[in-house]
């Protein structure tokens, strides 16, 4: 039957037989043999984007590994409302145990988002920019002085990329995690710290804000600082979700900190597993072999 094999590093779609080094192959019982070694025969690829929902995969008959490729989201600029332009979400890839029938849950992250916000009578127009899904941290509420003019909000932080055993989203449930990027500050200084495999990043230290902002936590960045009604001060950016989330960035004199971002994670059991930090630039994504 039709499917999908990984040879030299390339996925060729085949019909039942497969050149090999220029000699014809025919998979048996789902494995194929290429340069020695026996693959298992992978009848589909199936790629998940971002939706803004959990999504479901039943493993085929017969499938007992799936190789996946996961990104999250990147995290928000600091003076546009389009998607991403912050910190680039991670991208991971491993193989995964699995049984066939099971019922895989795909959470793909979200990028988030940066606001260009315009002061009117001392109250912002548009308001602190919630973060990406799953977990993205929100940007910080901002104030300004009454008078007319504009400012930048920080980044909110992206949303991480996941597969799960259950609908039910906790890190006991992941079998994969691809964090997120965090939200991009204005000027320097005041960043959060990016998360681990171990604690959520630590939100950053600055001066001129309400002290609003948070730490990274499980699954989740940290929310931005607001600014405390001072003209030189700009709300905080959020961090990225991940296994572990991003702290959230501090308002600082003449700007304000960016998020960090959140960690990538894969069960004990994968195989193969490969990071790459600062990989992609828009909403994240979830591909699996199987």
């Amino acid at each position: 039957m039709p499917g999908n094999i990984r040879v030299g590093g390339v996925w060729k779609t085949v019909t039942p037989h497969i050149r090999v080094g220029g000699v014809w192959k025919k998979p048996r019982n789902g494995w194929v043999r290429v340069n020695g070694v026996w693959s298992q025969w992978y009848t589909a690829l199936t790629t998940f984007s971002y939706t803004g929902s959990l999504q479901t995969y039943v493993v085929p008959t017969g499938i007992t590994s799936i190789e996946v490729d996961l990104a999250g989201g990147a995290g928000g600029g600091g003076s546009n409302t389009v998607p991403g332009g912050g910190n680039a979400g991670n991208r991971i890839q491993a193989v995964l145990s699995v049984t066939p029938g099971q019922t895989l849950h795909i959470a793909v992250g979200g990028a988030g988002i940066g606001a260009f916000t315009c002061a009117n009578t001392g109250s912002d127009q548009y308001g602190a920019r919630a973060g990406g899904w799953p977990g993205g941290g929100s940007s910080g509420n901002p104030t300004w002085p009454n008078v007319p003019g504009c400012i930048s909000t920080g980044g909110s932080g992206g949303g991480y990329s996941g597969i799960f055993t259950s609908s039910t989203l906790n890190q006991a449930n992941a079998l994969i995690i691809a964090g997120a990027g965090g939200g991009k500050g204005v000027g320097a200084g005041g960043n959060g710290s990016n998360g681990t495999t171990s604690a959520g990043g630590a939100r950053g230290t600055g001066s001129g804000g309400n002290n609003d902002h948070t730490n990274g936590s499980a699954l989740a960045g940290g929310n931005g600082e607001s600014n405390a009604f001072a003209s030189n001060v700009y709300p905080g950016a959020g961090g990225g979700s991940g296994y572990f989330g991003g702290g959230g960035g501090a308002t600082v004199s003449g700007g304000s900190g960016f998020g960090g971002n959140g960690s990538s994670w894969a069960t004990a059991s994968a195989t193969s597993v490969v990071q790459t930090s600062g990989f992609q630039s828009g909403n994240g994504y979830v591909t699996i072999f199987g």
